[in-house]
């Protein structure tokens, strides 16, 4: 609903698997769900060293750096590193496709025209934002005033999380009074705030 009807335009994909495949090399997600049956009109950007962590956490496939890469640009991931042009991705924040992208293409397994491909995804979304009508906008100096702003507040009340909230206990201690103690304060619950 968000990216048909609210037309994202940029996804995350995460560093954890989907149906065993990690979320950045699945095709299936990424290309037929995301880009195909939702129809996104922007780019997927790669949570900073999810593609590094198919690597060194998932052993996927018992991929190299190189070959993960490989392995998300067949999900049609298309990256381009916020530090260089070097692979194929639509956007990376993190440094391993830089370290690793340019072998890549040299090595022939990453097209260079892909490249032109993650560029046309990351200039249509710059192209909405007003970057190229002589003003790139003040995006930049928007901050917390701006963004809880009565307006914004409004606004985000109806689609996303407000600036300001209510806890269940604020909730409920509104209505009535009610007797707070902290349980756990971890998950395996080592602690001992009953005694």
């Amino acid at each position: 609903m968000c990216v048909k009807e609210g037309d994202a335009a940029s996804l995350i994909c995460s560093y954890n698997r989907v149906n065993g495949v990690p979320a950045c090399a699945n095709p299936k997600l990424l290309n037929e769900t995301i880009r195909g049956l939702w129809d996104l009109h922007g780019y997927i950007v790669v949570d900073c060293d999810s593609v590094e962590v198919m690597v060194s956490g998932h052993k996927y496939l018992n991929d190299t750096p190189v070959s993960a890469i490989t392995q998300s640009l067949k999900a049609d991931v298309y990256v381009i590193s916020l530090y260089c042009t070097c692979s194929r991705l639509d956007l990376d924040c993190g440094d391993f496709v830089p370290k690793y992208g340019v072998e890549a293409v040299l090595n022939g397994k990453v097209a260079e025209a892909k490249l032109d491909e993650a560029l046309k995804n990351l200039y249509v979304v710059l192209m909405k934002l007003g970057w190229f009508d002589g003003s790139p906008g003040n995006y930049g100096a928007l901050g917390r005033d701006d963004i809880c702003s009565p307006a914004f507040l409004e606004l985000a009340a109806e689609s996303g999380v407000t600036c300001r909230y209510v806890t269940p206990l604020a909730g409920l201690g509104s209505y009535a009074d009610v007797k707070y103690a902290p349980g756990c304060t971890d998950v395996k619950c080592k602690s001992d705030l009953w005694n």
